[in-house]
This record gives C-alpha cells, sequence and structure tokens, in this order.
C-alpha cells in the first residue's frame, strides 16, 4: 500500500519506507525545526517535544547514512 506522500506502507510490520529524496527532505525538515527550537540542555534533560524531535533526527540520520 502507498500513502498519499508515495511511500511503501507494510501494515503488518507497520514499516514505512521512504525514497532517498523523500528521507532527505525529512532530514532537512527535522534539522530546521531543531534549529528553530534552539534546544539547550534542560531541554534535552527533559526528554519531551524538542528531544523527541532531536533524537528523531539523529536516528533518521544514522539509518541514511
Amino acid at each position: 500500500m502507498k500513502s498519499d506522500s508515495g511511500a511503501n506502507i507494510n501494515r503488518e510490520h507497520a514499516t514505512l519506507r521512504f525514497t532517498q529524496y523523500e528521507t532527505n527532505e525529512l532530514i532537512q525538515a527535522l534539522e530546521d525545526a531543531v534549529y528553530l527550537l534552539n534546544p539547550n540542555d534542560k531541554d534535552m534533560q527533559k526528554k519531551a517535544g524538542v528531544y523527541r524531535v532531536v533524537t528523531a533526527l539523529e536516528k533518521l540520520k544514522e539509518k541514511n547514512a
């Protein structure tokens, strides 16, 4: 099955597959968000919204490497 964005979705295993271009767009959007949010150590220690955005970006970058 494909999502509206064209990403392949495997509902049985709840996985998403993105093209390299889509992955790069996601990484860029998250990097822009992190830049605008400007998280500090206190934000990261809370492990709340900003922390989740930062860690999601790092995981996506690792998988894309």
